[in-house]
């Protein structure tokens, strides 16, 4: 368990000592900022233009949005947030779908984050008013939150009810963090520790450090007799942890259990980083699927870059992995930006193909991406 940035254990030291080795190398042929924004620009311009005329207001593209507003914030380039502002104009700033289903609210992120840069009460009103019923809200019947696990009763209003599967703590907690920084209503982060903290009792395995999907995965093992750790199902959670962090007040009292768990994470995802610096579907199998794969790649590249960006992880062992994985990653971008070798909607380790790419990878891509920039250096 890490304790402190500056600190980590004997058994992960030496478990690093080669991707420690490769530092330097890495370090040298690591792009400057004119290379990795014109990357960007491949990435975030195959996808608009593989959405056409009209952009779903869904969970993936609202993490594909969230990708781009990354990639505007860190290079200040307006051509990467006009696109989500017309997107979101064109919604109404609405939040459509069932609104204790973390999926259906993930978009007010963006909207939230639009708001950062140009506050409009217009832009928040939907999304304040959907959760405003949470705060009265005992109890929640299984179609609320399409929640398989809960069989046909009447569940508690608890994380474990209302975010029941791991990729819903990327998917809400964000929303609630923003609304509180937006409105200064405390409300809103009482009921985040609330709902997550409940979730995690229910998903993680502390032993291992890592997230199981949802409780259907309780007794299912691999081919080899593991427990089923999905790759991407973890990424949401570890990237979903720095949205929460960068948007906690630092005087948040549960703020260093976020932290902890995120380097607790960090320990749980590194020793199955393939030799490639990419992960495989089933992390601890991964000969299961050995293709390899780059949506959960992309978040865990995204964790680690940023931990190391904030200080919340040792740089002396966070970078070399983190630099390794984007490294791997470049091998999954074709020439005109697409982000192949990514998993398809799913819910557990599965086959991949080169060619399949999907929104909610670019945007990971894009995140990952955001934070290599803040690390490279100027333009000559």
């Amino acid at each position: 368990m890490i304790t402190h940035a500056c600190f980590r254990p004997l058994s992960l030291v030496l478990l690093l000592t080669g991707l420690l080795v490769t530092l330097p190398a890495a370090d040298a042929t690591r792009p400057d900022r004119a290379e990795l924004t014109a990357l960007m620009h491949r990435v975030a311009g195959f996808q608009f233009q593989q959405f056409g005329p009209t952009t779903p207001p869904d969970w993936k593209t609202g993490t594909f949005l969230t990708g781009a507003l990354a990639a505007f914030r860190t290079t200040g380039d307006a051509r990467f947030a006009e696109p989500a502002r017309a997107w979101a104009e064109k919604a109404g700033w609405k939040v459509t779908g069932k609104p204790f289903h973390a999926d259906d609210i993930c978009v007010a992120q963006c909207y939230l984050e639009l708001n950062d840069l140009q506050a409009d009460p217009v832009r928040i009103a939907d999304i304040r008013r959907k959760l405003e019923a949470y705060f009265a809200k005992t109890t929640i019947a299984r179609g609320e939150a399409d929640n398989p696990t809960a069989g046909d009763q009447v569940r508690p209003f608890q994380g474990r009810h209302v975010w029941w599967w791991a990729d819903a703590l990327y998917m809400a907690p964000p929303v609630l963090t923003r609304l509180a920084a937006a409105t200064g209503d405390a409300r809103y982060l009482a009921l985040l520790h609330r709902l997550y903290w409940d979730t995690v009792e229910h998903l993680y395995v502390p032993g291992d450090r890592l997230f199981l999907r949802d409780a259907r995965y309780f007794d299912q093992r691999t081919p080899g007799g593991q427990k089923v750790y999905w790759s991407r199902g973890n990424g949401w959670v570890y990237a979903g942890l720095v949205r929460i962090l960068d948007t906690l007040p630092s005087t948040d009292p549960r703020r260093a259990d976020y932290l902890k768990l995120f380097q607790d994470m960090t320990e749980g995802i590194l020793p199955y980083q393939g030799d490639d610096g990419l992960w495989r579907t089933s992390l601890n199998e991964p000969t299961w699927y050995p293709e390899k794969e780059s949506s959960g790649t992309s978040f865990f590249c995204f964790g680690l870059l940023a931990g190391v960006n904030r200080g919340w992880l040792s740089r002396e062992w966070a970078l070399a992995p983190a630099l390794k994985a984007w490294a791997g990653l470049q091998t999954c971008v074709t020439p005109d930006g697409m982000v192949g070798y990514a998993q398809a909607v799913a819910e557990k380790p599965g086959r991949v193909k080169p060619e399949s790419s999907i929104n909610y990878t670019q945007g990971a891509f894009l995140l990952a991406a955001s934070e290599m920039y803040k690390l490279a250096p100027a333009t000559p």
